[in-house]
């Protein structure tokens, strides 16, 4: 079975992740681990093939690679966009924070730092205003909850009740 390893020093162990495009990665946190990758993916490939299939079934992908010149274009419009979105979706919550940004990341589609900034993918443009408060919900959460644990998901599901079936439409576009 083919597949990309990839080193991330902030990893605190080997993961494994299917791309929507059938992609296996493996993480790991310093090349010293590499002695352990082909055993960890020949132990998991009955899991890789589950997320393939359910990636197959996902439908049609949209890829938004976009340009500089691209987001130069765009991200004045994303910025009053996705900032209009947060006021909207934070009356909700009412917690604060400290700026909002937009960035044109290959990543990533919002984040939310540990001192309050929200930053958003400009690319948030282009796909179905569902999916964009979604997005915008899932980082105002991350303001008072700093992990995607059960309180984090109670406090999207507030903002978001069916932020599943959302959550799992944002994944037929790729950055």
């Amino acid at each position: 079975m083919e597949y990309e390893v990839k080193e991330n020093a902030r990893s605190r162990r080997v993961k494994l992740s299917v791309e929507i495009d059938g992609r296996v990665i493996v993480t790991v946190p310093s090349r010293k681990f590499l002695f352990l990758v082909p055993k960890f993916v020949a132990d998991h490939e009955e899991w890789i093939e589950l997320q393939r299939t359910k990636m197959q079934k996902i439908g049609p992908i949209v890829d938004l690679n976009g340009s500089a010149a691209d987001f130069k274009k765009h991200k004045k419009i994303a910025l009053e966009f996705l900032t209009k979105k947060v006021f909207e979706m934070n009356r909700l919550y009412n917690f604060s924070f400290t700026k909002i940004s937009v960035r044109s990341s290959k990543g990533r589609w919002g984040s939310c730092s540990s001192d309050g900034a929200l930053s958003f993918n400009y690319r948030l443009i282009k796909i179905p205003v569902e999916l964009v408060e979604y997005v915008v919900a899932h980082e105002i959460a991350h303001l008072a909850e700093h992990n995607h644990g059960p309180r984090f998901w109670a406090l999207v599901e507030r903002a978001i009740p069916d932020y599943k079936k959302r959550r799992q439409a944002l994944r037929k576009f790729i950055l």
